[in-house]
C-alpha cells in the first residue's frame, strides 16, 4: 500500500473519514491550482506567460501586479 493510501483514514473513522469520503480524490491535495480556464473557479489565468495563478487585477495573479506596481 502506497503512502498516500495509507493517510486516508477508514470510513467511518469520525469527521475527518465522512470529509474524505465526500471528496473526491483529485481534490485531495494541500494546494489545489485548478486548470487555466478552467470554468467552475472561472477567473483564467495570469497574462505571464507559464503563470498558473488566477488574475486578481489588470488580469495579473497578485505577485505579478505588486510587482508592476513598483
Amino acid at each position: 500500500m502506497s503512502d498516500a493510501m495509507s493517510a486516508v483514514p477508514a470510513p467511518g473513522a469520525g469527521l475527518l473519514g465522512k470529509l474524505m469520503a465526500a471528496v473526491r480524490p483529485e481534490f485531495r491535495v494541500d494546494v489545489f491550482t485548478p486548470a487555466p480556464g478552467e470554468l467552475i473557479f472561472g477567473l483564467g489565468s495570469c497574462r505571464i506567460p507559464g503563470c498558473p495563478r488566477q488574475p486578481r487585477t489588470r488580469q495579473l495573479c497578485r505577485g505579478h501586479y505588486y510587482r508592476w506596481q513598483r
